[in-house]
């Protein structure tokens, strides 16, 4: 309720009610839900399954509008595996920017007269120039 006085037109000696110092409806739920669980490669010993925030997405994303934001009629390319974390923002970026975000069909995928963009990068600059793509963002390796 944005008008915790249920009085609009109060007396001058009425206390002004104190807002709610819970404003959640529901104390259970949690204020920072998962988002997503990623599952490391192991590199480093076993592979592990992390549990990623809602909240540390968003800020990921925030910053990276901020830092590079979309201009009008920008399209970006989503092209990183969703096993990879960085495919995250590489998707939630610009539809949060409201931008155009055309999505490649994934490796292995048949698609007919199509060489896979995933690992041909003259075949990844032939998706982008027909898709009309000025937003490619690269992992270096």
């Amino acid at each position: 309720n944005p008008n915790p006085n249920p009085n609009p037109n109060p007396s001058p000696d009425e206390p002004i009610p104190k807002p709610d110092p819970n404003p959640n409806p529901n104390p259970n739920r949690n204020p920072n839900p998962i988002l997503y669980l990623l599952s490391t490669s192991g590199s480093t010993g076993d592979p592990k399954v992390v549990a990623c925030p809602a909240a540390g997405t968003l800020n990921r994303c925030l910053w990276q509008l901020e830092e590079f934001p979309f201009n009008d009629g920008e399209v970006a390319v989503a092209r990183t595996s969703l096993a990879f974390v960085d495919c995250i923002a590489e998707v939630f970026a610009p539809l949060l920017a409201g931008a155009a975000l055309a999505v490649l069909a994934p490796p292995g995928a048949a698609v007919t007269g199509w060489r896979s963009p995933w690992r041909d990068p003259e075949a990844l600059l032939g998706a982008c120039a027909l898709l009309a793509v000025s937003r490619l963002v690269v992992t270096p390796t």
